[in-house]
């Protein structure tokens, strides 16, 4: 059978274990981890959607970049024609 290690889930969720008599660590209450996990997949989730949003807005900041840069290479070529012409 697979399941978490106890003394791992302790360290980061105390709450998410119990305990025997002795105080030692027995086993992980593992139907408070689901709700754990699934707050933790929310936050991945909200965390992708605003790096998504990010790459968007950075994609659409290197085109507008790129077509400036377009422009000014055409005008430095022009610039370079006058200049070879004088």
């Amino acid at each position: 059978m697979l399941g978490l290690a106890r003394k791992n889930v302790a360290k980061v969720e105390p709450l998410f274990t119990f305990t025997n008599d002795k105080g030692e660590i027995e086993g992980v209450k593992y139907d408070r981890i689901n709700v754990a996990l699934v707050n933790a997949v929310k936050e991945q989730q909200a965390e992708i959607h605003q790096e998504q949003a990010q790459i968007k807005q950075d994609q659409a900041q290197i085109k507008t970049q790129a077509t400036a840069l377009q422009r000014e290479e055409q005008e430095i070529g022009q610039q370079r024609l006058v200049i070879s012409s004088l």
